[in-house]
């Protein structure tokens, strides 16, 4: 059996913190960058949203995510469901059109309004 000393298990300990802490920093700001989707809320979010299986995370006043296996329309309403009316919403750097957009506040704003009776 091997002893191996304080000093040696304490370096290879803070090498392998360090590793994973670059490369979760790395993870991190690579789903930034590379969001499939951009939500911007009204009202800038206060915090992440988890809508199905999709994680939305804050950046600057919106919310981005990664490609998800739901429609943009569908997808649009879920987030619109947890942070609020969208004054905007894009897919792959494409913004929904006015129409969509409105489509996807209407249907958000109809169950409020039946919720709230």
């Amino acid at each position: 059996m091997k002893i191996v000393s304080n000093a040696a298990t304490g370096s290879m300990i803070a090498a392998a913190l360090f590793a994973s802490a670059t490369l979760f920093g790395a993870t991190a700001a690579h789903a930034q960058a590379g969001a499939y989707y951009v939500a911007t809320p009204v009202a800038a979010p206060a915090k992440p949203v988890i809508t199905r299986s999709t994680s939305w995370q804050i950046q600057g006043a919106s919310l981005v995510a990664a490609q998800a296996p739901e429609r943009p329309a569908i997808l649009c309403q879920l987030v619109a469901d947890r942070a609020g009316p969208l004054a905007g919403f894009s897919v792959a750097g494409k913004p929904l059109d006015a129409d969509a957009l409105a489509k996807c506040n209407a249907k958000v704003a109809g169950r409020v309004a039946v919720a709230a009776k």
